[in-house]
């Protein structure tokens, strides 16, 4: 147990976005990444895959409007519609493009978070016992624990 926690950790600094030295910040500030950590490959396909499957609901590149409101959360006005459109048309799933270990947003000035498949996908493959509950923020993941007659 130890062991997966140090490893999400470890694997966690690549697409930690509150971390400006991550390479996710690096992906956002730039525009492009080559060589990325596989981690923020995984889990950046991961995001792109669930943005598909639920049809744009869920899109990792949402970060252009959250850092829109961000400033509101700080004591600021709300934003006015052009400056909701402007983020808004930064959003697009469809214009990350993943080729091997190199990143690239198709449009300028979009930005990826991560934020709702990371753990996740940290957790995805790392597990190395048959009976693990691990609880990492609001997620918490149950692997191989039978409760007979739950009901």
């Amino acid at each position: 147990m130890l062991a997966t926690v140090k490893h999400m950790e470890q694997q966690g600094r690549s697409i930690n976005r509150y971390d400006p030295d991550s390479q996710l910040s690096l992906l956002n500030k730039q525009g492009f990444l080559e060589n990325a950590d596989p981690t923020l490959i995984k889990v950046a396909t991961m995001s792109k895959e669930m943005s598909k499957l639920t049809d744009g609901a869920f899109d990792p590149t949402v970060l252009p409007l959250l850092a829109l409101y961000k400033n509101v959360r700080q004591g600021g006005a709300l934003p006015n519609r052009e400056k909701i459109d402007r983020a808004l048309s930064h959003i697009d799933y469809n214009s990350v493009i993943i080729d091997g270990n190199t990143i690239r947003y198709a449009k300028p000035g979009m930005g990826m978070t991560l934020d709702g498949l990371g753990k996740g996908g940290e957790l995805e493959g790392r597990m190395e016992s048959h009976e693990l509950i691990v609880a990492c923020g609001l997620l918490v993941l149950a692997i191989g624990l039978v409760v007979d007659d739950a009901i």
